[in-house]
């Protein structure tokens, strides 16, 4: 989603949130981590982890770096933060958020940011953040800066979420849970993407029929060549049902994606045409 931006002459920014930076290696760069690093024109990438955007936020507000070692760097307040609920997964949302708002001391405004948010658990925790603090911390300057956080998340016209899944049993479940959270936050949702979706396969009729093969060629060659054949149709099958139950929770916002082999970069290109052409269409900027 990053590069079709980049494509359309955005300035972009892809965030990942958490594990190792995996971006700037489908461009043949090296990440920088916290540090923005140039992909491609128009494309950046960095890494964002509480630790580095409380570093961040605690020299921005003390001013100077021996405070903020003295005060941040204590590990009974590092322990603390971890403690309460809420406060790692805010300090990540108030950077993205700033960057989205404010830009970057060396990129300026920049127009699109792309966060590439954790696994299902981490990411409710991190959608439900707000909420958790609001409820939890008394009145002042964290509390009165998460109500900002939760109302720029909100706000449909500035941020927009999309549940990325496989065709997969506990993906879709996982992906429902998501959406579910996203709902009940009032986030705007701008849809569901299901990836590696597969094109053929094999009608129930040709099924049938290639059953019957088995039935006689089992032990040989050809028997093993076919038997992978309608093992595909019957995934793609498979890949229909969850398809279609995440149909009935997406309110008809569903973009499939097909399932690319090839090299990182060839497989991001491919997968790159058709998100300008459907999800970024469907935008309608």
């Amino acid at each position: 989603m990053g590069l079709a931006y980049a494509k359309l002459g955005y300035k972009c920014l892809v965030v990942e949130t958490s594990g190792k930076q995996r971006v700037p290696e489908f461009f043949g760069c090296e990440g920088k981590g916290y540090e923005p690093v140039m992909v491609q024109e128009n494309l950046y990438s960095c890494m964002v982890q509480w630790q580095d955007a409380l570093k961040e936020y605690g020299l921005m507000k003390l001013r100077f770096r021996s405070i903020y070692k003295i005060v941040f760097e204590n590990p009974f307040v590092s322990a603390l933060i971890q403690a309460v609920p809420g406060i790692s997964e805010i300090l990540v949302l108030g950077k993205l958020l700033f960057v989205a708002t404010h830009g970057l001391k060396d990129l300026g405004f920049v127009p699109k940011v792309v966060v590439d948010a954790p696994a299902t658990g981490h990411s409710i925790a991190l959608l439900n953040a707000p909420t958790a603090v609001i409820k939890t911390v008394p009145e002042g300057a964290m509390r009165d800066e998460t109500i900002n956080i939760q109302r720029l998340l909100q706000d449909k016209g500035f941020s927009r979420f999309y549940v990325v899944a496989t065709p997969e049993e506990m993906p879709v479940v996982e992906a429902k849970e998501i959406l579910d959270v996203l709902k009940n936050n009032g986030f705007g949702i701008g849809g569901t993407i299901v990836n590696m979706v597969q094109k053929d396969g094999l009608e129930k009729e040709q099924q049938k029929r290639v059953r019957s093969f088995l039935a006689r060629h089992e032990k040989e060659r050809v028997g093993l060549v076919v038997s992978k054949a309608l093992f595909l149709a019957q995934r793609r099958d498979r890949q229909h049902l969850h398809i279609e139950t995440l149909e009935r929770c997406t309110d008809g916002n569903l973009f499939l994606l097909p399932e690319v082999l090839g090299e990182p970069r060839e497989i991001v290109t491919t997968l790159c045409e058709h998100i300008m052409s459907s999800v970024i269409g469907r935008e309608g900027r």
